[in-house]
């Protein structure tokens, strides 16, 4: 047996029932439709733009037939090595065709009725068959294709047909009636058949519960249910759960994972939403369902549909080390260490200030929001400033605060402008966490000042920028730095000085 797959033109071969399978290629990278066959050797395959491919030697190779079209082409039917039957058509556009071949596929002819777009096609012999398609089109030829007569019934799509016999034949509609349309006479007369598969009863108790998970960084949620007994005689092999997504206008049921059955009688398991309820947004709910899957793909037990909303309810890590300067012109400089985006949602740095030390964090004082980690807060006037920063994600949740620090008495009168360079020992020291360094600049230029540790490793870059001369003091904050022996060096020009500082916890 052969099947044909996919759009790569791969078809695969078995000669053991289906334990083995073997790979095949067409030679073409080609939407394949179907397939047929009249012995181990000769074989055929339909496909979109027109193609047919034709085997003379099991797939082993394969030679492209032209058939004088481009359209699609859904299935192809030989009742023997030479007569051969194809029908297709585009049902975006209402266009259809039917081709008939005598001579293997060396040649097509049209013989296109003129009803809806057909989509299979079924003969018992060279001459009588039946093609079925759009609109509820019932087909029937017994001149090969001459002539065709109407038994169309209402008007479904019809998919599938059989002819087992000139008068038996199968006809197949899956829209929303599910019928199974069956003829004894030759078509003369159908039978509609409901095909039901009747599910396992009452698998679920009650309904099925969406809740947040808590303390995560968002777009997860617990899905858990409970039922009536233990699976052991029920049939039910796994649990699939759905999320109903609607995304740029496209609806639909995606597909997130399966739980095994077991012997237990409740479930629960995390599943992703694809949007988390914020302050801003609001309760942003997702829709879930479950499966209770058989070994037989069509019986299956449904609970839900239930709804449930993510909320993001973890704050994103604090910022661990700051420092503050001073400028001549009054203006204070503010940076701090970069946050790690650990979670995937960080928004904001949020700076604050305040003339007392210990003051809480309000609007009132706030100073600005920024991505950035270094801020310059102009015409503070000479005042003496304390400084707290949070990072914060889009949710609204603000980490814990890192307290940069101030500055105090390094105002530099601009008429005692240094004539030499010179890096001052850091006071307090030891110190915990925070120490101020001072230094003077001769002439305007790059100034780097950094920290290092013993393994001369650089942990902190405390300014980095053009400055003009003058005498400055930087405020650093170490709190994120063990205890243990520090370098700060200094670099403008070619001056370069080095000293330590010791910080104990």
């Amino acid at each position: 047996g052969w099947i044909a797959t996919d759009d790569s033109g791969i078809v695969f071969f078995t000669e053991d029932g289906g334990s083995t399978w073997t790979k095949q290629y067409v030679g073409k990278n080609i939407q394949l439709r179907t397939i047929s066959f009249t012995d181990a050797n000769h074989g055929w395959i339909c496909g979109d733009t027109g193609v047919v491919v034709h085997t003379t030697n099991g797939g082993i190779s394969w030679q492209i037939q032209n058939t004088g079209t481009t359209t699609y082409l859904w299935c192809i039917d030989f009742v023997d090595s030479l007569h051969g039957f194809v029908a297709g058509g585009r049902y975006t556009d209402y266009s259809t065709v039917f081709l008939k071949t005598s001579n293997g596929g060396n040649s097509w002819n049209t013989q296109t009725p003129s009803w809806e777009s057909l989509f299979y096609t079924s003969f018992i012999n060279a001459d009588t068959g039946w093609v079925v398609g759009r609109g509820g089109t019932i087909l029937k030829t017994t001149n090969g294709g001459a002539n065709w007569i109407d038994q169309s019934y209402q008007g479904l799509w019809m998919t599938d047909v059989y002819a087992m016999s000139k008068d038996t034949v199968y006809v197949f509609n899956p829209g929303i009636n599910n019928n199974l349309l069956v003829s004894t006479n030759g078509g003369n007369d159908w039978l509609a058949r409901k095909i039901t598969i009747n599910p396992p009863i009452n698998t679920f108790n009650q309904s099925l519960t969406v809740v947040d998970v808590p303390n995560d960084n968002g777009k997860q949620v617990f899905i858990k249910w409970a039922l009536h007994s233990s699976l052991v005689n029920s049939g039910i092999t796994n649990f699939s759960i759905y999320r109903y997504d609607n995304v740029n206008g496209e609806c639909g049921w995606t597909y997130l994972k399966d739980v095994s059955a077991s012997n237990d009688t409740i479930y629960q398991t995390i599943v992703p939403t694809l949007f988390d309820s914020t302050i801003t947004q609001g309760l942003i709910y997702s829709k879930f369902m479950v499966l209770g899957r058989t070994a037989v793909v069509s019986i299956y037990d449904t609970i839900g549909i239930d709804s449930g909303y993510s909320v993001d309810n973890l704050p994103p890590l604090a910022p661990t080390s700051g420092s503050v300067m001073r400028l001549q012109n009054g203006n204070i400089i503010v940076q701090w260490h970069a946050v790690p985006n650990s979670y995937g949602d960080f928004k904001e740095y949020v700076l604050y200030r305040s003339t007392q030390q210990n003051f809480a964090l309000s609007l009132e004082t706030r100073v600005a929001s920024i991505q950035d980690t270094t801020y310059t807060d102009i015409n503070t006037g000479g005042a003496k400033y304390y400084y707290k920063v949070t990072a914060k994600d889009y949710s609204g949740n603000e980490s814990p605060e890192l307290n940069i620090g101030t500055i105090t008495g390094v105002e530099q009168e601009t008429s005692q402008l240094p004539h030499a360079y010179s890096l001052e020992q850091n006071y307090p020291n030891p110190f915990n966490p925070s120490t101020q360094i001072q230094f003077s600049i001769k002439q305007t230029g790059s100034v780097l000042l950094k920290v290092y540790n013993l393994m001369g490793q650089e942990v902190e870059t405390l300014v980095s920028q053009t400055m003009e001369p003058g005498t400055y003091t930087v405020q650093f904050n170490a709190s994120s730095l063990a205890s243990g022996m520090y370098f700060y060096r200094l670099q403008s020009g070619t001056y370069v000085a080095t000293k330590k500082m010791l910080m104990i916890k």
